[in-house]
């Protein structure tokens, strides 16, 4: 295999880098709020747990089997379990695949965080292996499951019922209204409370007392008014 571009590099890799840049970054600092929000000695415990064999393997079954795989999603509903696995660990798939293929084929370009990814892109096949064929075969396999997720997504928005799910189309539009109205109401209010301030106020007439009798205080009253 050689690479078809001399500097390794294409100007379409930009929006990928700048978004894994910011992801990145992102989880990097709420990791790092994280941590200071905590008590040191919760502080010490999860520093802890990293080292400790045990709890390391635990914690790294625990992403694998939860987070990749979405065991307890497939438990519920079997449908959006694999929506979500096929994304999840889909993508993670073609970056390790992607990686194996960088460090075999081309190690020189091992550094490039973007060149596993788009790997068919930047390398040209030049003769026809076994070793690649399986590679090629597996990254397109992945990628392909990587669509179908992301396909069965899209469906989930409009036919939620398939996913057996019945309320998520209604919520999301009950939600939908409530912010549309919530600036429009915040408005009239504002509005309404000045219109009452900016109002003149006649002092000619005398403000009424409300009196309460006893303990049906909010719905009886006595109204005097002032001498």
């Amino acid at each position: 295999m050689i690479d078809r571009l001399a500097n390794g590099f294409d100007p379409f890799v930009i929006p990928f880098m700048v978004g894994m840049i910011f992801v990145l970054a992102y989880c990097g600092i709420g990791i790092l709020v994280i941590l200071f929000q905590l008590s040191r000695e919760d502080r010490r415990r999860f520093l802890l747990s990293l080292v400790k064999p045990a709890t390391a393997w635990k914690n790294i079954k625990d992403i694998f089997l939860n987070c990749l795989i979405h065991v307890k999603l497939w438990k519920r509903n079997r449908v959006l379990g694999f929506m979500h696995s096929s994304i999840a660990f889909g993508w993670f798939m073609i970056i390790v695949l992607g990686h194996l293929e960088v460090w075999l084929f081309v190690p020189e370009r091992i550094r490039l965080l973007y060149y596993p990814i788009f790997f068919n892109f930047f390398v040209a096949e030049t003769e026809t292996t076994l070793q690649g064929a399986v590679f090629f075969f597996l990254m397109d396999f992945f990628l392909l499951l990587i669509l179908v997720g992301i396909g069965l997504a899209m469906i989930k928005r409009i036919r939620s019922r398939f996913f057996g799910m019945r309320r998520t189309t209604r919520e999301s539009s009950s939600m939908t209204s409530r912010l549309v109205r919530r600036p429009r109401r915040r408005s009239a209010e504002v509005g309404s409370s000045t219109r009452r301030r900016s109002a003149p106020v006649d002092r000619s007439r005398p403000t009424p007392n409300v009196r309460y009798l006893g303990s049906e205080a909010p719905f009886r009253a006595e109204l005097t008014p002032c001498r």
